[in-house]
């Protein structure tokens, strides 16, 4: 599945699990609960509403890149 999709780090949720579960969460983006499984990547998006999933540690690799570009 290929979601070439604009969106800022800021919309990204972060998660601890490779399976995590969506309903929207707002009003202007509800929909049925379904859960979500990143299989062999450390993403998933949600078809949905689009939020971008992606895994936790994920994110401090990217961090720790970002950091180390600083200096």
């Amino acid at each position: 599945m290929n979601h070439q999709t604009n969106f800022k780090n800021s919309d990204v949720l972060y998660a601890n699990s490779k399976k995590v579960s969506c309903d929207g969460s707002s009003e202007s983006s509800k929909h049925p609960l379904i859960y979500l499984n990143m299989g062999e990547n450390d993403f998933v998006v949600c078809p949905y509403c689009s939020k971008h999933f992606s895994l936790n540690n994920s994110s401090s690799s990217i961090n720790n890149n970002l950091k180390n570009k600083k200096h």
